[in-house]
């Protein structure tokens, strides 16, 4: 006849190493989503000077997925705001660019106070300024990315019949 404490030594024993396990998945599942998270804010970070590029929309479009429990209230709050103002660009002609620069200042504010709360939640300590005045962009990026634009712009016009192309042969 086995005694009580021989058999909690045998259930120990067989349950052991699946605890074991368990544990170890839940701490690389844990590393996993912590990861991802550190990859989207150092990504809005890395390009808070570029906000249409595809890494950037693509890291803010991530943020419902991983920044999604309890403890990133904060961050999911700022980034409801942030979402919701980036999708009500001014459509009315009246003051167009005063509007424009409004929206503009308001999205940087919005933007800011995301990566700090972001940023804070995971542990990093970065104030508003240095958010504000850390990114560097030259501006020949900013020319480029322009002239980008206007081309793409020119040919869709002439490829929709609105601009016309003259062509003169030169001897």
């Amino acid at each position: 006849m086995m005694s009580l404490t021989d058999l909690i030594t045998i259930v120990a024993l067989l349950v052991a190493p699946f605890l074991a396990v368990f544990a170890q998945k839940q701490i690389e599942i844990w590393r996993e989503k912590k990861s991802t998270k550190v990859w989207i804010f150092k990504t809005l970070m890395a390009t808070r000077g570029r906000t249409l590029s595809l890494e950037h929309v693509q890291a803010l479009n991530m943020i419902d997925l991983e920044f999604n429990n309890h403890r990133d209230k904060a961050v999911i709050h700022a980034w409801k705001e942030y979402h919701n103002h980036l999708n009500s660009f001014p459509k009315d002609e009246e003051d167009q660019q005063g509007r424009i620069a409004r929206w503009g200042e308001k999205k940087d504010e919005l933007f800011i106070s995301l990566l700090e709360k972001m940023g804070s939640s995971l542990g990093f300590d970065f104030d508003p300024v240095q958010i504000r005045r850390g990114a560097y962009a030259p501006e020949g990026h900013a020319a480029a990315e322009m002239e980008m634009q206007i081309i793409r712009k020119m040919i869709l016009e002439w490829l929709g019949g609105e601009r016309r192309v003259t062509v003169s042969l030169v001897s």
